[in-house]
């Protein structure tokens, strides 16, 4: 297949393939919970035995799907993400001695249905898995941005329901190797590297600019959104969570393109250019998140989400109910805005979908006028 190209100002692909035929945009009300529905509600109907696997790929969307829930009032869903469950027997990948953090991305999940119902079967897994890297005297495994979405709500959480302060001191810990031990956060620019193979100056984008990857930031600006609700008001930890999440607003923001979306490389349009969903929805509930909880400026942020929300809308939501220009999944660690290309309306992932439902939940919190009826 040739390559399809994003086509400046225009919502199309160039007929570069006559096979592939890009789908119809979806014309309506961007109302959340209208369109959350019905891009839920199509993907169960596509997807009606939840998948035996405990990937982060497949847990990053039932996330979304639980915050859908909390919008649209739909036990369905909620039943949906049991049935994950079970069908996954509430564990995790490598089981309760695994250091991966994205292993732990599913104990999330099984975190919030034992909010729902309290069976201790629910977290178990989860928390003897960070029992064992609290055991674990590295504080190493925290490698690449994806880790910081993945594991550090997760840590929270148990920490919150134990009241265990080791939880969260072991987490901060671990945040602190990933932005200072190993320097992924440039405090220049406000803004990570995805891990150590981006890390300026010995990489570099084709224009010779730091390689800031959209989703990358993204699971860290939407990590704090999903750790800091379990994390104490009064935890020595929490003003530099606070301090790094606004670091971090005000650095994405500015960068925002004209038709709400950012790139996928940040500080270099030219580098694989053309909208991109998957980051544009965890900024968005990112920066709805922090307004909503009195972290951000109100005035200065909601025209930043307003359109965000708008284009997410606009231009990727499919007539088809499914979301387009999703990056795929990379080869391992060096994950980056290289990675899948290219992406076009036709690029479509389940953990995409999780991302957009995430910021959905949060937008329609804000009480913008986006069309929904009383």
């Amino acid at each position: 297949m040739q390559v399809c190209r994003w086509l400046a100002g225009a919502a199309a692909l160039t007929a570069c393939d006559p096979t592939a035929i890009a789908p119809d945009l979806r014309v309506g009300t961007p109302c959340p919970a209208v369109v959350m529905r019905e891009l839920n509600n199509a993907f169960i109907a596509t997807h009606p035995a939840p998948v035996r696997g405990m990937s982060w790929q497949h847990a990053d969307y039932f996330m979304g799907d639980l915050a859908a829930a909390e919008t649209v009032g739909e036990p369905i869903y909620v039943d949906y993400a049991f049935r994950f469950g079970d069908i996954n027997k509430w564990e995790l990948i490598g089981e309760t001695d695994t250091r991966n953090p994205d292993n732990q991305a599913a104990g999330q999940v099984y975190f919030e249905l034992y909010e729902i119902v309290p069976d201790p079967v629910r977290t178990a897994e989860l928390a003897k898995s960070l029992d064992w890297v609290i055991r674990d005297v590295r504080r190493d495994s925290w490698q690449n941005t994806r880790a910081l979405f993945h594991a550090a709500p997760a840590w929270a959480q148990i920490g919150s329901l134990t009241s265990d302060q080791r939880y969260f001191e072991t987490a901060f810990q671990l945040f602190v190797f990933a932005r200072d031990v190993i320097q992924l956060f440039d405090p220049d620019a406000g803004l990570w590297y995805t891990d150590l193979e981006h890390r300026f100056p010995q990489h570099k984008t084709p224009n010779d600019k730091k390689i800031f990857w959209s989703r990358g930031n993204g699971w860290v600006f939407a990590s704090f959104a999903r750790e800091l609700p379990f994390v104490p008001a009064d935890s020595r930890f929490r003003p530099d969570y606070e301090a790094t999440f606004r670091t971090m607003a005000a650095a994405i923001a500015p960068l925002q393109r004209d038709d709400g979306f950012w790139n996928v490389s940040l500080f270099d349009p030219e580098d694989h250019p053309g909208p991109e969903s998957s980051g544009t929805s965890l900024f968005t509930f990112g920066f709805a998140w922090g307004i909503n909880n009195g972290l951000l400026d109100r005035d200065t942020y909601l025209p930043v989400v307003e359109r965000a929300w708008l284009g997410l809308n606009t231009i990727a939501v499919r007539a088809d109910r499914q979301l387009g220009y999703v990056q795929g999944l990379g080869g391992g660690l060096a994950d980056g805005p290289d990675d899948a290309q290219p992406v076009s309306i036709l690029s479509t992932e389940d953990y995409g979908l999780g991302y957009f439902l995430l910021a959905g939940n949060e937008v329609a919190k804000l009480g913008l006028d986006l069309g929904c009826t009383p």
